[in-house]
């Protein structure tokens, strides 16, 4: 991973830190109330109580593929609400913050569910994926 990435714009190229986009990641994650929470890989919850997100920020994957971002997030989603429109509100968020930010929505925002979460985490292994286009 990276730590810095350039972002290219009709005025010209934009360097953005990974720290800022992983800021911006979590704050679109903190906005949904609790229905998505940030895991691990194996589905393990992460604290996002520290600056610059804490655990939670070291689950986040940014790779930069020709003129954009491509992002991977390792979700939990919360049992009865539709995943897939959960996952289309929270892609929605980061490209939106993104976009304000960076003046470039991502190439794709992949979100992999690890589990669906009621009293217990019961382990998923869904994937859904926005590609945005230009």
């Amino acid at each position: 991973m990276q730590d810095t990435y350039i972002c290219r714009t009709d005025l010209g190229e934009i360097e953005v830190g990974r720290n800022i986009l992983t800021e911006l990641i979590l704050e679109a994650v903190s906005e949904m109330d609790g229905l998505v929470l940030v895991s691990n890989k194996k589905g393990k919850l992460q604290s996002m109580n520290s600056r610059f997100g804490g655990d939670a920020a070291d689950s986040i994957e940014i790779d930069s593929e020709g003129d954009g971002l491509v992002i991977l997030l390792n979700v939990v989603m919360r049992f009865g609400h539709s995943m897939q429109q959960l996952s289309d509100q929270l892609s929605g968020k980061i490209s939106k913050r993104l976009r304000k930010v960076t003046g470039d929505a991502p190439l794709s925002v992949i979100l992999h569910v690890t589990g669906t979460l009621s009293k217990r985490i019961a382990p998923r292994d869904l994937t859904y994926r926005t590609d945005y286009e230009y």
